[in-house]
């Protein structure tokens, strides 16, 4: 039995192991802490712009990563940033408590939260809000054949 047991283990020993490594090599990955990034440990949501920039929907703020730089991007209201999608012309859709708007430049660069909420012109929209309110989280942000769809367990806003 004991010989049998080192003829095995002697095999095994012999053979080359390749289960993690592929052509291009071992793919590099980092581990952020909420001390590096400085906001809390929950995050919700992610997506990547067409730069390569990556946006994290966060217990404390939309967080914006570079590579290089972390920048927190705050919603009105402070609330929980609890869904982002990145749109094919380069816009961030964000959704949170209450909230829901995209991202965009100012004359710097720098990126602000501009809120969908406060420029609603409909009648039935208003209507909805205050039926509904929005009152709930936007979980979940589509991007379908160029039309944006913030959506909350009650109701779906386009």
């Amino acid at each position: 039995m004991r010989t049998i047991f080192l003829l095995l283990l002697t095999a095994f020993l012999q053979v080359p192991i390749f289960a993690q490594i592929n052509k291009n090599g071992i793919p590099f990955s980092k581990v952020f802490t909420k001390d590096d990034y400085n906001a809390s440990e929950q995050n919700w949501a992610i997506c990547q712009d067409q730069r390569g920039v990556m946006y994290f929907g966060n217990n404390d703020a939309i967080l914006e990563f570079d590579g290089v730089n972390w920048n927190k991007i705050p919603l009105p209201n402070g609330s929980i940033v609890r869904s982002i999608a990145c749109s094919d012309e380069g816009i961030v859709y964000v959704g949170g408590v209450d909230e829901f708007g995209f991202l965009a430049p100012d004359i710097n660069g720098k990126m602000n939260f501009h809120s969908l909420v406060n420029q609603i012109d409909s009648i039935e929209f208003k209507d909805a809000l205050k039926k509904f309110s929005i009152n709930k989280d936007v979980h979940k942000i589509y991007i379908v054949d160029g039309r944006v769809y913030f959506c909350t367990v009650s109701v779906i806003f386009k």
